[in-house]
């Protein structure tokens, strides 16, 4: 599960149907999830890794059958975070061009900014 702060899902998801293309049916996901009805469809989340790294904005939840499994992928995701941090800490300007070649193309329903 990936849990994305409503304030910001607009910015870091589009509704979408199979194999990426924008449902324009759906085009604000704020309302959509706002809704006290089953939702039906996709959609697709960006994965900018500025907000990934901050668990006030994201949050992501997985969950293994095995209890060893599962216990091994939340130390591997926090050992991914702590590395991508204090190398990005360190490379700035390579921080900047991830987060460009990450988010280009951006779909036209994405509004242009983060708001933390």
């Amino acid at each position: 599960q990936i849990l994305i702060r409503r304030d910001i899902v607009n910015t870091m998801a589009y509704a979408s149907h199979a194999m990426g293309r924008i449902d324009t049916a759906r085009p604000d996901l704020r309302k959509a999830v706002a809704k006290n009805t089953t939702i039906t469809g996709q959609c697709r989340v960006n994965c900018n890794p500025k907000a990934f790294l901050d668990q006030k904005l994201v949050k992501i939840f997985a969950f293994q059958g095995q209890e060893n499994r599962h216990e091994q992928r939340l130390r591997l995701q926090q050992e991914l975070r702590v590395l991508l941090r204090r190398h990005y800490d360190k490379h700035p300007v390579q921080q900047s061009d991830a987060y460009k070649s990450l988010l280009t193309p951006r779909p036209k329903t994405l509004k242009p900014r983060l708001k933390p």
